[in-house]
Parts: structure tokens; C-alpha cells; sequence
């Protein structure tokens, strides 16, 4: 296993182990992870690990294991207090959890047995959603449904929604066996389970509610609304989206709303999705080309892979339909700096015109992108004022990005002599505030002077060092200007 360099990933790797590994691997992850911290048995770093403990637990009861491996992992983790941690706690969440996995009843019946509160609407609604409908009949036969109140109509609408997001067709005659909800369902309720079905792009459950609709009502009913498409697109759903549309369902308020509800939700669905648009003829030719890429650009999910080829190809579908308005002038967005793929901001520029703006150096260092930060400056975007230039070493520094302050440097991109101050002020680290120095960064003797007041009438709690670092950098940098 690979080492963690922080706390918060060991604990991420524990809380994977605990869902995806059997109990023997759980316990390698544990006890590597002690020795990681230096720790091999119970102390300081065993009790920093056990202090997750409710989450692993909850963790091992929505096992991707089978049942038996996720109870047995559920009582090593409850008892916590042998490994030096506190012992956690039974909650509903854990029941939910359990419920949640899509396993038997036997997963859910072990913390019941131990006092787990498992008649929280939660813990139903989580079995509807995602275990087969004898979960649900385990949860009545114990004593555990919440729907025992033939008022409580919240805990009937909770339990209809779950039922219709996890797309159980089963959950929702369940539901109506027991007489939850009506058979048919009354056209409230019907459009509720629409709304959620289609949020989630849930296909058969969606048609299913159509085909009943059609059957009872005649399709009279309010399931096939602008509402309804604008809830679909935003799971990235093609399929969904699609079947509603060829069922008649009304773009509402025109195609650019549909296209801002999908961007706006992340753009999920990704390049199916664009395609889809384009297809349908939900975007036409005139929508605006560059100003949708920028849109698009800017929700697009965040990958670690710099070269997207998904995000380029559903740029240069968009770029099919032409540019914006002439005399429209877009700028090439800063997401597209801050991504560092050159070939996506010569695509922006060369295919849809784009423009390239001021800011957006200061973006490609803050990404870290070297790649980007060479291609900016080759197009004469380290030219401005002195504190847009710093701010290309400050971002950059600001997030560690070592490659992309060499590459500023080895590119002659000038600054200033505030730069070394500025980055006092904003707590740079140590190291790259003396790097800056020794690759023959100016400074402002004027400005540190005025840091280092500043530093003093604060106690030194001017970033994350100790005071006396940060006094001996101040010292270190005033020895630069003696000479």
C-alpha cells in the first residue's frame, strides 16, 4: 500500500478498506496505517484513527461485501476501545447505512439487535431505495416503519420519493400493497414520484409512472411538464431526457433553459449529453457557440488528468454552431487557464474566436499547469502592471505549484519588489519565499520593513510558522539587501 502523506488520507484509505475489503484486509489497512504513523499498537496515532470509528462503522454496514463479511466488520470496528480508540456508537445512521447496501435483512437486523434505533424514516426510506422489498418487510415485522401513523403524510411522501429516486418499480407497489399510497396514485403523488424518478434518471420508473398515468388519466395528468424534462437533463441521463421528449414532454421556456439547468447541475452525462443536445435540436445553429464552450468549461467536472479528451470533443461539437453575436467579444474563460491544457484554450481561441484575457496567466499558475503557462506567456500575456505579474508567483506559490514557479522564472516572466513582501502578507511558505529570493527576485526594502511592523504588532501570527520562523525569513531576506 502506498503511503498517505496526511491524516485525513489514511483516514479516507480506512474508510475504503472498511467498505470494499473483508474483514482480514481491513485489518492489514489498519495495522499498516498504525505503522505508518509510527505507532504499532495502541497510543496517540491509534486513538487519531479510532476517532472515525462511527464512520467506519457505518462505512462496514454498506459493505459492497456479502453479509456475513459486513457483520463481522461491524463488530471488529464496535470494538474500538481494544485498538486504544473510544468505543463508537450505534446510530441511525448506521442502520441506514446497512439498509443503504442493497444486502438482506440479516445486515440490518445486527445492529438492531444491539439497539440501533431503526424506525427513523431514514433507515425505510434507504431500504426502498436501494434492498429488495423484503428489507422493508423486516422493518415492520420489527417494530421499525415509521408508517404506522395513517396522518403522517410527510413520512408517506418521504417514502414514495426514496421508492421513485432509486427507481425500485417493487418499492413503489410495496408502498401501495401495504397501503401506504393509493392504487393508482392519486396525480399529487404521481408527480411527485415523476419529479424524483427523473431527477435521479431513473428510465423504468419513469415509464412505468407514464404508462400508468396513460392508463388512469389518459396522459391528462402533470408528469409530462417543462418541470419534469428540466429535473431529467441534470442527472446526465440521455435515455431519460430522451424518452420524455419523444413523449411530448414542452421544453418550457425554450432550449437555453434546459441547457442551463444541465450546466448548472455540473454537466453531468458529459459528452452524451452535448451530443444529445445537439441531436434533439434542443441547441441550434445561432444559440452562441463560445458562450455556451464557456459555460460549459466552467461546470465541466474537475479531473486530474489535464488533457480532458471528452472536454475537448464536446467543445468542438458546440463550436459546430458557429460563434456569438459579431461584435460580441468573449474572453477565454479562466477555468480553461486553470485547467493547464493548452490545446483546449488554442481550441477556445482558434475555433470559436475567444479571446485571451488579462487574468488568465495568474490562473494557469494557480492550476499548475506548466504547459498552460508557456503557452500564455509565448502569446504575450505576461505583459500588464506590475501586480498582475506578481500575482502569477503568488497564486502559483500560494498552492505549492514548485513547477509552475520554475516555469515563470525560466520564462523571465519580471515582478516586483513586492512580491516577496505580498507573499509575508499571504502566508507563502517559508521555502518558496526564500526560493523566489535566491532565483533574483527584486525586493522593496520599504515594503518588508512595513511586513515586518506589521508582523510584530500581530505577535507573529502573520501565517502558519512559528513566529520565530517567520522573524528569521524577515532577517534572512534583510541580509539580501546588506549584501
Amino acid at each position: 500500500m502506498e503511503r498517505c502523506p496526511t491524516l485525513v488520507d489514511r483516514k479516507s484509505t480506512l474508510l475504503a478498506a472498511a467498505q470494499h475489503c473483508t474483514l482480514t484486509q481491513l485489518r492489514e489497512v489498519w495495522r499498516l496505517l498504525l505503522v505508518q504513523l509510527g505507532d504499532g499498537g495502541p497510543g496517540e496515532a491509534a486513538s487519531d484513527l479510532c476517532g472515525v470509528d462511527n464512520a467506519v462503522l457505518d462505512a462496514a454496514a454498506r459493505s459492497t461485501t456479502p453479509d456475513g463479511d459486513a457483520v463481522s466488520k461491524m463488530e471488529w470496528v464496535l470494538g474500538g476501545r481494544q485498538r486504544g480508540g473510544d468505543n463508537c456508537t450505534m446510530r441511525v445512521a448506521t442502520a441506514a447505512a446497512a439498509a443503504s447496501s442493497g444486502g438482506g435483512l440479516a445486515r440490518l437486523q445486527w445492529p438492531h439487535q444491539r439497539g440501533c434505533p431503526c424506525n427513523s424514516p431514514l433507515v425505510l426510506e434507504a431500504a426502498l431505495r436501494h434492498a429488495d422489498c423484503s428489507v422493508a418487510d423486516g422493518l415492520v415485522d420489527q417494530g421499525g416503519c415509521p408508517l404506522s401513523d395513517p396522518n403522517d403524510e410527510a413520512a408517506k411522501a418521504s417514502a414514495l420519493e426514496a421508492a421513485a429516486a432509486g427507481g425500485r418499480v417493487a418499492s413503489l407497489l410495496w408502498l401501495q400493497a401495504r397501503g401506504v399510497v393509493s392504487s393508482p396514485l392519486a396525480p399529487a403523488a404521481a408527480e411527485r414520484a415523476m419529479r424524483a424518478a427523473a431527477a435521479h434518471g431513473q428510465l423504468d420508473m419513469v415509464r412505468s409512472l407514464l404508462h400508468h398515468d396513460q392508463q388512469q388519466r389518459g396522459g391528462d395528468g402533470d408528469l409530462l411538464s417543462p418541470r419534469i424534462l428540466n429535473l431529467a437533463v441534470t442527472p446526465g441521463s440521455v435515455d431519460t431526457a430522451a424518452y420524455l421528449c419523444a413523449a411530448g414532454c414542452p421544453l418550457g421556456e425554450g432550449p437555453g433553459g434546459l441547457w442551463q439547468s444541465w450546466y448548472i447541475s455540473g454537466c453531468k452525462g458529459g459528452l452524451a449529453m452535448v451530443r444529445w443536445f445537439l441531436q434533439a435540436g434542443i441547441i441550434q445553429r445561432g444559440t452562441g457557440g463560445s458562450g455556451l464552450c464557456c459555460q460549459l468549461v466552467y461546470n465541466w467536472p474537475r479531473s486530474t488528468i489535464v488533457h480532458d479528451e471528452e472536454l475537448l470533443e464536446a467543445v468542438r461539437c458546440l463550436a459546430t454552431l458557429g460563434g456569438d453575436v459579431p461584435g460580441d467579444k468573449v474572453t477565454i474563460p479562466k477555468d480553461a487557464a486553470q485547467r493547464g491544457d493548452p490545446q483546449l484554450m488554442c481550441l477556445l481561441q482558434h475555433t470559436l474566436g475567444c479571446e485571451l484575457g488579462g487574468a488568465l496567466l495568474p490562473e494557469a499558475a494557480w492550476g499548475g499547469g506548466e504547459a498552460a503557462v508557456e503557452w500564455l506567456v509565448q502569446r504575450g500575456c505576461a505583459a500588464g502592471d506590475a501586480q498582475h505579474l506578481d500575482a502569477c508567483y503568488l497564486e502559483a506559490g500560494a498552492r505549492g505549484n514548485a513547477a509552475a514557479l520554475a516555469c515563470l522564472r525560466r520564462l523571465g516572466v519580471p515582478c516586483s519588489g513586492r512580491l516577496i513582501p505580498d507573499a509575508l502578507l499571504r502566508h507563502l511558505p517559508v521555502a518558496v519565499i526564500q526560493w523566489l529570493r535566491q532565483q533574483g527576485a527584486p525586493l522593496d526594502g520599504r515594503a518588508l520593513e512595513e511586513v515586518a511592523r506589521r508582523m510584530e504588532a500581530s505577535g507573529g501570527m502573520l501565517g502558519p510558522e512559528s513566529s520565530e520562523v517567520r522573524e528569521a525569513i524577515v532577517e534572512w531576506l534583510r541580509g539580501t539587501l546588506r549584501g
